[in-house]
């Protein structure tokens, strides 16, 4: 009588292993170690548990082989392609950025160093982080005019809320992305250059 596997192991134990290899024999009786000519198996584990172990233990052996060589291959063919790397600094001035890409805010002068900052804190507001402080004061004629605006570009995560906020496009991005300092107190920047003014009115519209 053979006792190496019964039936409704040997269907339990395809079924575990299906998705990991094609069709295997279950060892019979004579094929197991601890079995007996003539003598019912009654280990604990059952026949389905001895099935697992002693042929799916060798199954994944081999398909820990197969996982391994996949992830060689891609390693290989990855080393065979072209090289994307950028050489950075050797290539500074030389590279082309998107025109969307935002790496720094800027407020624009023109040739007689006037913004187009009216001091409204629009910007300051939609500003998720507090980035931006508009700092008023009065002029001779009692008006709200602009005297700093303070950016912090450590806690600015480029979002463009700012720009999409200013009703007269005093401040935009640019693609200047090197901001490396050793005093985290240089991040924190002045916009507006000294002794600049206000743009006439019929440049902000």
């Amino acid at each position: 009588m053979d006792t190496g596997c019964s039936v409704d192991a040997r269907q339990d134990f395809r079924m575990r292993i299906s998705g990991i290899v094609g069709a295997v024999d279950v060892p019979s009786v004579e094929d197991r170690p601890d079995a007996q000519p003539g003598v019912e198996n009654t280990d604990a584990r059952g026949d389905s548990q001895y099935c697992f172990d002693g042929v799916v233990g060798d199954m994944n052996f081999f398909v820990a082989i197969w996982r391994l060589a996949q992830g060689l291959g891609i390693t290989m063919l990855n080393f065979l392609r072209p090289k994307i790397t950028e050489r950075y600094p050797e290539n500074r001035g030389k590279k082309v950025y998107f025109e969307r890409f935002r790496a720094e805010l800027t407020m624009p002068h023109d040739a007689e160093n006037r913004h187009r900052c009216t001091a409204c804190g629009l910007c300051e507001k939609a500003c998720p982080n507090g980035t931006i402080r508009v700092v008023a004061r009065k002029d001779d004629d009692g008006k709200r005019v602009l005297d700093k605006y303070l950016y912090d570009v450590g806690s600015c995560i480029f979002c463009a809320l700012c720009v999409d906020t200013c009703p007269f496009g005093a401040i935009e991005f640019d693609n200047k992305f090197e901001h490396a300092v050793f005093e985290r107190e240089k991040l924190v920047r002045r916009l507006n250059h000294t002794g600049s003014s206000l743009a006439p009115k019929e440049k902000l519209v």
